[in-house]
């Protein structure tokens, strides 16, 4: 949707198109309210699934659950690092091109937590990555869903995975940007100066696929 609405917002459509363009913008901002009131809110939460209402406390991972709408611990449900970094990514699409920036904590929070990094004693001062906790030595991202089981939680790299959290970088680089001039800027695929990591990030996606 923030594609299609960039795409008819530059081109000779969009005077013609303006009450379509609002209802672009009207259900990004209701996809962001749905999801993220599931991420985060008052302690305990009550949730209905199918005929089932369940009752639990949402964490602070910050990360989703497969199924949103219920505990990362229920049977069958696990933490997605995939999800989480697409849903960050549209966050700040969403505020650099639509002016909403109701959930841009949430996403930074997403961000964050996606990044953090943790000690190990083993690791070498001189590997090319410190250790992530949300990515194996080698770069991949995990915990993410399976491509091409769905349901069932990834054993190895998920491509869709990768391209989502360059997609989440690139995001948040370009609302920065933009923010800092006070305005809209065109939507740079890859940036010319991404880290190490993120480069490293798309070789990996299209070694592997």
């Amino acid at each position: 949707m923030l594609r299609v609405y960039a795409t008819i917002k530059n081109s000779e459509y969009a005077p013609s198109l303006k009450s379509e363009l609002r209802d672009l913008a009207s259900w990004v901002q209701e996809i962001h309210k749905g999801m993220y009131d599931r991420l985060v809110g008052c302690l305990p939460c009550s949730v209905v699934h199918g005929s089932d209402e369940q009752i639990y406390s949402k964490d602070s991972t910050s990360i989703f659950a497969n199924y949103a709408e219920r505990s990362p611990t229920s049977p069958g449900n696990f933490y997605d690092a995939a999800s989480t970094a697409l849903l960050a990514s549209t966050v700040y699409r969403a505020a650099q091109f639509l002016g909403q920036n109701g959930y841009l904590s949430y996403a930074d929070k997403s961000r964050q937590a996606l990044s953090t990094q943790i000690r190990n004693s083993s690791s070498s001062t001189s590997s090319l990555f410190p250790f992530y906790a949300h990515f194996t030595t080698d770069g991949v991202l995990f915990p993410v869903v399976d491509p091409y089981t769905v349901g069932a939680l990834a054993t190895s790299i998920s491509p869709e995975g990768q391209a989502f959290l360059v997609q989440m970088h690139q995001a948040w680089k370009d609302w920065k940007k933009a923010s800092k001039s006070g305005g809209e800027r065109c939507v740079a695929l890859v940036g010319s100066k991404g880290s190490i990591l993120v480069v490293f990030i798309i070789w990996l996606t299209f070694a592997f696929v």
